[in-house]
């Protein structure tokens, strides 16, 4: 992931109920199988992003990797572990973008999980945590981006 992208990970609600929020949940997430899915995922992906080619079979990909993305990571057997969204914040969204991922969450049965915190599945809270995020400050200052790593870095010796 590139230092101008904001990434969220969209993840089924049976994988989350219960239990931290951390990497397991990612790595082990079951997701949903596809017959039980009663709406075309990759059309509703396809109204903001085109479908292009992935660098693994298990992974279908709209839009760019080092830019706007859609990740569906597929399971071995008839289903969808997780989506990863991220945005590239050096370009301009609309709010179709936040829309279509609202609306993918609630039709899924699922959360939003950014930073391994879960995330309000509205306009307003995705908005605060994306202004809140490591990318929205490296494009907005790269300078003070960088000098916070610097300060960080001998706050730690």
């Amino acid at each position: 992931m590139a230092l101008w992208q904001y990434s969220i990970y969209i993840v089924s609600n049976s994988d989350i109920e219960g239990k931290t929020v951390d990497e397991n949940i990612l790595l082990k997430a079951k997701g949903w199988e596809k017959s039980n899915i009663s709406f075309d995922i990759k059309k509703l992906i396809e109204r903001i992003l085109p479908k292009t080619s992935s660098w693994s079979q298990s992974i279908d990909l709209w839009g760019k990797e080092d830019s706007t993305c859609v990740e569906m990571f597929l399971g071995n057997t008839d289903n969808v572990e997780l989506i990863h969204i991220r945005l590239d914040f050096r370009e301009r969204h609309s709010k179709q973008i936040i829309n279509t991922i609202i609306e993918l969450v609630k039709l899924l049965n699922a959360s939003i999980i950014s930073n391994y915190k879960i995330i309000e599945n509205n306009e307003q809270s995705i908005l605060i945590d994306m202004s809140k995020s490591p990318a929205f400050k490296f494009v907005s200052n790269p300078d003070s981006f960088f000098n916070d790593l610097g300060d960080t870095d001998s706050k730690n010796q």
